[in-house]
């Protein structure tokens, strides 16, 4: 593994595996977050697989929700699929928006070894003497292979058992979780954290977003880890 690689003129660089330049494992590269490993994966890989990938997620077009939503995109409407915009796509930047919604469905479809749940509204209320539980009931679709779905997960769980999220760890729950660090094009970053729980049976998935908060493991996780501990401790 390489601490940088150049795509067409364009350098890659990260300097976030502790362990230094060498030859590791996929998972190792998930787990730091290590930008130039999926620069060049993506490249191999080509836009074809990643849009259809991203397509199948939901990226694209809107949520089937009751509230109105925003599309995610991978990249802005009519550019080029150029391989610069291809590799920093594919460490999460470039022209790439998401929805806090559609990253935490993301999660739940991990967690769900590749079934994404449709999101509904659920009210904990009781309304004319009649508890309301749902405003919809959509269905479950499958996004991605059970394998790779797992695949993931584990690796999420190796993030949160390697540290690299500030406050999620739970003792005798098993989280998992993704951190990232996405640059805002103002000098700041979004820090962004999702995360499921428990591993073996999963029960809550979240996405949190901090606008211009700073690195993900840092900022965006300590608040997922509160909501998680709440979801499964009470």
């Amino acid at each position: 593994m390489s601490r940088e690689v150049v795509i067409d003129g364009f350098p890659v660089s990260c300097r976030n595996t502790p362990q230094g330049v060498g030859t590791y494992p996929f998972s190792h590269a998930f787990i730091y977050s290590v930008n130039a490993v999926f620069a060049r994966l993506g490249v191999d890989l080509g836009w074809q697989r990643l849009e259809a990938a991203a397509q199948r997620l939901g990226f694209g077009r809107d949520l089937p929700f009751p509230l109105e939503t925003a599309a995610s995109q991978l990249r802005s409407p009519g550019s080029p699929r150029t391989a610069v915009l291809l590799a920093s796509t594919a460490f999460g930047q470039g022209e790439l928006l998401a929805t806090p919604l559609q990253m935490a469905l993301v999660a739940a479809a991990v967690a769900n070894r590749g079934v994404m749940p449709a999101p509904r509204i659920t009210l904990d209320a009781w309304r004319d003497g009649a508890r309301v539980a749902e405003l919809s009931r959509p269905t479950s679709a499958r996004v991605a292979d059970a394998g790779a779905a797992g695949d993931v997960a584990a690796m999420m769980a190796g993030v949160v058992e390697a540290g690299q999220a500030a406050g999620v760890a739970i003792s005798g729950v098993a989280v998992a979780g993704k951190t990232g660090t996405a640059e805002a094009g103002d000098g700041t970053s979004h820090a962004w954290f999702i995360a499921f729980a428990p591993v073996e049976q999963p029960r809550v998935a979240v996405a949190v977003i901090v606008e211009s908060g700073g690195q993900g493991g840092v900022v965006a996780a300590p608040i997922a880890g509160r909501v998680i501990r709440a979801a499964v401790q009470r």
